[in-house]
């Protein structure tokens, strides 16, 4: 979840002029390392360290993860400059993980609470009685994810060609690679690649013993936008995701998305217009959906590709949802 939170935070800086932002986050990626670079240079944007964070004033404190430097963080700017404390929650409420004590704190003593998806605002307001301020979705930046089909490959990825089924996430049992094992061992005639990280070797094994299912590891993001521009479709099984960054990026570059009906994905997921829905244990049912998409013409995946774009566009572009948090950043100081 800290890749959603550097995300959605970075991208509102770059598109607010007219605020002035400090953080003292550190890269996630090599890639973020290369981009701060530019980051840094906006006249706007200020990079700190957790001292100096601790003797400045602030107006306002956007945190969009529950870790304990952000909670210290939250705790010394209330208590040295009484800021409005905003919380952005981005993840369903699961009881194995290790910060789930500090994301109820969170949303419990922050001034304004807004959730990414109806999913999570159900969830808040069910387990820990709080009422979310509003719903802002998670985004993509259009410019980069930009719908251009066909792009070249990173090296060493070019063996793959094109025309493959996508499984985007960590190997983890959340994410149900069970499914994307099953379905591609129901489809021999068809390849599926799976990108993210490598956490659980149990099931990385699993992946390895079929042999359609190519594992790439973890991408950085362009290298991700590349290998989603050759695909035939997003397949993401996932049981819980707050908005998932994933299915919004292959959305922006014209993928159709097979999900689970559940958790967010109905949110995101159309039936018959963006995707298709199916139930995790329906492992027929997600084979059936995989061929019907890798059987389209070009004339049927390039006009399916334009729709499923604009509508990732109109609804998850984050100059629209940057626009949104100032208005909100705008209420907290009146």
């Amino acid at each position: 979840f800290q890749r959603a939170a550097v995300t959605l935070l970075s991208e509102i800086a770059l598109r607010s002029p007219e605020w002035d932002f400090y953080s003292f986050s550190g890269p996630v990626t090599d890639e973020d390392r290369a981009r701060g670079e530019s980051f840094w240079r906006r006249p706007n944007l200020h990079k700190i360290n957790r001292a100096s964070a601790a003797l400045r004033r602030f107006d306002i404190v956007h945190t969009a993860t529950s870790t304990k430097q952000n909670a210290a963080a939250v705790t010394m700017a209330r208590w040295r400059s009484r800021a409005h404390h905003l919380f952005t929650a981005n993840t369903q409420i699961n009881s194995s993980d290790p910060l789930v004590g500090h994301y109820e704190k969170m949303c419990k003593s922050a001034d304004t609470v807004v959730a990414v998806s109806e999913a999570v605002a159900g969830d808040l307001k069910a387990q820990y009685g709080v009422e979310v301020d509003t719903i802002i979705p998670n985004g993509v930046d259009a410019e980069r994810f930009d719908g251009v089909r066909d792009r070249p490959l990173p090296n060493h990825l070019e063996h793959l060609g094109g025309g493959y089924f996508v499984f985007v996430g960590t190997v983890e049992r959340r994410k149900r690679p069970d499914v994307l094992a099953a379905v591609a061992a129901a489809c021999p005639e068809l390849r599926f690649v799976v990108a993210g990280g490598q956490r659980d070797a149990q099931l990385i094994a699993m992946l390895e013993e079929v042999p359609n299912v190519t594992n790439a590891g973890a991408l950085a993001r362009d290298e991700l936008r590349d290998l989603l521009s050759r695909a035939a479709g997003l397949v993401f099984p996932s049981d819980l995701e707050g908005l998932p960054l994933a299915v919004i990026e292959a959305m922006a570059m014209g993928l159709p998305v097979i999900a689970q009906p559940s958790s967010s994905l109905p949110e995101l997921v159309v039936e018959g217009e963006t995707g298709f829905l199916e139930p995790a244990d329906n492992i027929a049912g997600w084979a059936a959906r995989v061929r019907q998409i890798a059987s389209w013409s070009e004339a049927e995946r390039a006009h399916s590709a334009s729709k499923i774009r604009d509508r990732a566009v109109a609804k998850y572009s984050f100059d629209s949802i940057a626009a949104a948090y100032r208005k909100l950043y705008a209420e907290a100081l009146d």
